[in-house]
């Protein structure tokens, strides 16, 4: 179920992160250190969701 979860979780936020991208290319916006940073976050936020998984796995295991 988790790896189902993960998949879904990563499947929109990669939409989300080429919706981002596609509108900056459409509006012809700068690459500023705002767009960077935001396009870069879009990356990295579902490293959390997948950091917590592991560990929610590791301590079902561990108290088990």
């Amino acid at each position: 179920m988790t790896t189902l979860a993960t998949i879904v979780y990563l499947t929109v936020a990669t939409a989300f992160f080429g919706m981002t991208l596609a509108e900056g290319v459409t509006r012809r916006l700068p690459w500023s250190f705002d767009r960077i940073m935001g396009l870069l976050l879009s990356c990295l936020w579902p490293l959390i969701l997948i950091a917590i998984a592991v560990s929610s796995q590791r301590d079902r295991r561990n108290a088990g």
